[in-house]
């Protein structure tokens, strides 16, 4: 029969194991912080999260795809938006224009040798500075009132 001492000390070092395994684990599948301009191949296949001003968008009734670029540089990102990712983007759509600055995470893959962030869900975007448009829609502004105060619309 095992005495205490001996189940102790096999608790303590099983418990070790088992967070130094979560903690590999969790190193390898984390989400990247890193700006547009540090993106390059060797990270394909890896989950990013980056942040760049929309400079281009393209709606189509199976995917929504946009470009972000990183202020300073030349270089952009093209993120992809499924379909059911879509469905999500409708109170956020509004907002969606060139110019606004995002926050989005997602997987890197390559499509036609292009370098793309494909985004697996609504909560992976986010906006953190509104563009300013010279159009704005009643509609908008009827919905959201106090963002337009004292503003000359």
């Amino acid at each position: 029969m095992l005495n205490k001492q001996k189940i102790l000390t096999f608790a303590v070092i099983f418990s070790i194991v088992g967070i130094s395994t979560l903690y590999i684990f969790s190193a390898q599948n984390s989400t990247r912080k890193m700006n547009v301009s540090e993106i390059d191949e060797k990270l394909l296949g890896s989950r990013v999260r980056t942040e760049g001003v929309i400079s281009d968008i393209s709606w189509f009734s199976y995917m929504f795809l946009f470009e972000i670029k990183e202020e300073g540089h030349e270089g952009s990102l093209t993120v992809v938006c499924e379909r059911d990712v879509i469905e999500g983007l409708e109170e956020k759509s509004n907002e969606m224009i060139p110019g606004a600055k995002v926050m989005v995470e997602g997987k890197l893959e390559e499509y036609e040798g292009d370098m793309n962030l494909r985004i697996d869900s609504i909560g992976e975007l986010s906006i953190q500075e509104r563009a300013i448009s010279n159009f704005t829609p009643l509609s908008e502004i009827l919905e959201n009132p106090g963002w337009y105060e004292g503003m000359k619309v």
